[in-house]
């Protein structure tokens, strides 16, 4: 394989953490292909536009000569070329370098529909979305994310006058259209590696979301929490979603009716045509044109009353097999969230935490502030 740096740059929400994961498991196999991987997110090289991480300015510094493939794969690429191409500096600082750039994109509506849905789990918004206000609807609604991301057509192009269009990868974000039927399968395919026996199969990628019933429910939940407190919000939804997997999740996480998906795909179906015959070489709709029927989810009778029971139990189960020192983790980090929001009868609370949890850190013991929540049995509902 010749020497050449390749950019995975996602989209977020197209599988990319599973694929990190994925290559440091195999970053074995990956060597006896020639291909190096770099395993830490390449928009930490810089900031701002300019290059300040040394440590990974040096890591590719070293392999520039190499004669192998370095391979960076870092999702926030694509959402930061999309509002801003100046940032990409990569080009700039390695202008002899050839460059192969491996891009997932996910039907507008499917992908919009996925980072809503995250960022009201993560409590990273407090405005509600409409498609009919789009685009200015979400950069409000985004703190993460640019409308532009939307537009491929737009910064597909400008990678492609960077880079040059024959060295731009496109895959579709489609189970159906994964070669093999596995997202894994399909990457090594575009660094041009067959997924062969000595590539360990990664375990079946679980990244449960909370439902509707539960997402409805733990926006609920926050109203009766103090605004800038994360860990205490974080810790809540951990908690949800322990009680979601125990009652079941019914996967029904639609946010557009039918008329706003067909909208969402008119909206974008010039630009899609335009990349699915320009670097695909099809003719026709870039993805899949199904659509999801929207149904609202409820409690099934006898589920909303069985709620506090189980939450209780899943909560004292937790508390029952918890460590002390992780239990003085969370004390402290949820005194210095308080602290940090203006409480200050937390500061002294969370400077005995702090030297608690430094004295344990001293001695090799170091502790993670997060609850394990997990799933329980629970009495059928009849």
């Amino acid at each position: 394989m010749k020497e050449r740096i390749v950019l995975h740059i996602g989209m977020p929400k197209t599988g990319s953490t599973a694929l990190q994961h994925f290559c440091e498991l195999n970053s074995s196999a990956l060597q006896k292909h020639g291909v190096e991987y770099y395993p830490e997110r390449y928009c930490d090289a810089w900031a701002s536009g300019k290059w300040e991480n040394e440590e990974a300015i040096r890591f590719i510094d070293s392999h520039i000569g190499s004669r192998k493939t370095l391979l960076i794969s870092d999702e926030s690429i694509s959402s930061l070329f999309a509002s801003d191409p100046s940032r990409l500096g990569i080009k700039e600082r390695y202008p002899s370098q050839d460059f192969t750039i491996i891009v997932y994109l996910r039907r507008q509506d499917r992908h919009l529909e996925s980072l809503v849905n995250f960022l009201r789990h993560q409590g990273l918004t407090n405005t509600e979305f409409k498609w009919i206000e789009f685009p200015s609807s979400f950069n409000e609604f985004s703190p993460r994310a640019s409308a532009s991301l939307y537009e491929y057509k737009t910064w597909l192009t400008a990678l492609a006058d960077m880079f040059g269009k024959e060295n731009i990868i496109v895959r579709r974000y489609e189970p159906r259209r994964f070669v093999g039927g596995s997202i894994f399968a399909d990457f090594l395919e575009a660094l041009g590696i067959p997924f062969t026996e000595e590539f360990s199969r990664f375990p079946a990628w679980s990244n449960d979301s909370l439902d509707q019933r539960f997402t409805e429910l733990l926006e609920n939940t926050r109203k009766v929490m103090s605004a800038p407190l994360y860990f205490e919000k974080s810790t809540c939804q951990r908690a949800l979603l322990a009680l979601n997997e125990t009652m079941g999740f019914t996967k029904k996480r639609p946010i557009f009716t039918v008329e706003e998906q067909k909208a969402i795909m008119e909206y974008h179906r010039q630009g899609n045509d335009f990349i699915a015959r320009e670097y695909l070489g099809e003719e026709g709709p870039l993805f899949d044109q199904t659509l999801k029927p929207f149904e609202k989810d409820t409690f099934r009778e006898g589920e909303l009353e069985l709620l506090p029971g189980v939450l209780n139990k899943i909560w004292f189960e937790s508390l029952v097999d918890m460590d002390p020192g992780t239990f003085n983790a969370i004390k402290m980090r949820g005194y210095q969230d308080r602290f940090h929001a203006g409480d200050r009868t937390a500061r002294w609370p969370y400077l005995k935490h702090k030297f608690i949890n430094s004295i344990r850190k001293r001695i090799g013991k170091r502790f993670s502030p997060h609850i394990e929540f997990k799933k329980i049995d629970i009495p059928k509902i009849r």
